[in-house]
């Protein structure tokens, strides 16, 4: 029942490897890894409900279209770019590549924002 730190480092779902690991045999279900799986679907479909609304709605405020058209414009854009990537590998990678992307857009962007308008505001003011 418990995975060392070179094993998850090797393992592509090492929550499921170790759920997979524990059996209790004369149970009424005996796969546990089911009930994990299940769970993070409900999880994965409602952040991506989510996610797919707030684009559809913003989407609206910046162009003013409607947000059904909206949602089936995000939806083939998430489709299409679903078929970018050739394996889980290339997946992981732009996954790492995100989150320097968060770095930037989170932290050092809205520092540039910031001084690019207080700049403009001491020019402006004089």
């Amino acid at each position: 029942g418990a995975l060392t730190a070179t094993e998850v480092m090797t393992m592509t779902w090492p929550t499921i490897s170790l759920f997979q690991s524990f059996e209790i045999r004369g149970i009424f279900i005996e796969r546990f890894e089911s009930f994990l799986l299940v769970i993070w679907t409900i999880q994965f479909f409602t952040t991506f409900v989510v996610y797919t609304y707030f684009a559809a709605s913003g989407l609206e405020n910046v162009f003013g279209w409607p947000v059904k058209k909206n949602v089936l414009f995000v939806g083939a854009i998430v489709y299409l770019a679903s078929l970018v990537p050739r394996d889980a590998n290339q997946v992981s990678a732009f996954s790492d590549f995100l989150g320097y992307i968060f770095i930037v857009v989170f932290c050092a962007l809205p520092l540039l924002i910031f001084l690019l308008v207080s700049v403009k505001r001491r020019f402006t003011s004089s």
